[in-house]
């Protein structure tokens, strides 16, 4: 440590106020690659909703579903251990479990790809009816990984109870 402080004072006792600038220069983006590195060689998932249909390869559509994406943005791999649908007024609840397509857990999700799991609707919509739910009802979806914890989506999915099971 001691020879680079050295060397950097001699750099500017030879260039003067030049050196100071070059050495700051130096300095600053030396900073900027190690939080640039940092930033992008850690775990970052990104949790999104999305709704629409499926298409079939013989052309038909599928009912109504809800989409959970969760997209590896960062540097390193994942390993998914479960994905949970939830009210999110009641986390502990279990009235929407087993309605979704989801493939075999543990699932490695590499850096710059995602996985979807899809829910129909109205079965949902028809099973919160049952449990006493009517309106709009906030659904928080999660992803749990073996190493990193939980990462949830940013906005919660809004149904309407009543219009689905009319």
């Amino acid at each position: 440590m001691g020879e680079i402080i050295n060397a950097v004072s001699d750099f500017v006792k030879d260039y003067g106020g030049l050196g100071w600038v070059i050495a700051a220069a130096a300095l600053a983006f030396t900073v900027f690659q190690f939080l640039y590195k940092r930033r992008t060689g850690g775990v970052k998932l990104d949790v999104t909703f999305s709704n629409g249909v499926l298409t079939y390869p013989n052309g038909e559509l599928s009912d109504p579903m809800i989409f959970l994406k969760i997209a590896n943005t960062g540097g390193k791999k994942v390993v998914l251990s479960s994905v949970s649908l939830n009210i999110k007024s009641k986390p502990a609840s279990s009235v929407i479990n087993g309605y979704g397509h989801l493939q075999q857990m543990p699932y490695v999700l590499e850096p710059g790809y995602d996985y979807q799991v899809w829910y129909e609707l109205l079965p949902i919509a028809k099973n919160l009816k049952k449990n006493g739910q009517s309106g709009k009802i906030a659904i928080h979806g999660e992803y749990s990984t073996q190493a990193n914890g939980r990462f949830k989506a940013k906005k919660p999915y809004r149904i309407d109870v009543d219009g689905w099971t009319k």
